[in-house]
């Protein structure tokens, strides 16, 4: 079975702030996902799933979204590094003899 993951944002505050800056600027601009989609070259289903942490954004995408935005890629970054690591699945081992 293949589906989507959400992330965890609670685990990657980093993630979360990511998000919230992208919903901001958005927002700020008047736009609807719809508008901000087809400013970036995308469809508004991604967008949504993007914002809502549902697929994990590319580069390339955070940049077409920052023109879009006109905003620099910094913009969308926190200006601390988080100490926090994820949640991490544990891994089952081997005892050898």
């Amino acid at each position: 079975m293949s589906g989507r993951q959400t992330i965890d944002l609670e685990d990657w505050p980093e993630v979360k702030y990511l998000l919230a800056r992208l919903i901001e600027a958005r927002k700020a601009r008047g736009w609807s996902q719809t508008e901000a989609a087809q400013r970036a070259g995308t469809s508004q289903p991604y967008l949504a799933d993007i914002e809502g942490g549902k697929v994990s954004v590319s580069l390339k995408m955070l940049s077409r979204l920052a023109r879009a935005y006109e905003l620099p890629l910094t913009h969308f970054t926190p200006d601390e590094v988080v100490i926090k690591s994820p949640s991490m699945p544990r891994r089952k081992t081997a005892v050898l003899s």
